[in-house]
């Protein structure tokens, strides 16, 4: 895990780092609270360089 964000109430900003056959790829998912559940709103992987 490179870094945990709390971007506002109810939303977080994770990052981090996958190594896969190709490589490591960096990733960052948007977390929101809606209600009692955790709901990923947006995700974006990268190759690193």
């Amino acid at each position: 895990m490179l870094g945990t964000d709390r971007i506002g109430t109810g939303a977080v900003l994770l990052t981090y780092r996958t190594q896969g056959y190709k490589g490591a790829d960096l990733r960052s998912s948007l977390w929101v609270l809606d209600g009692a559940q955790w709901r990923l709103r947006f995700h974006q992987g990268t190759p690193e360089a």
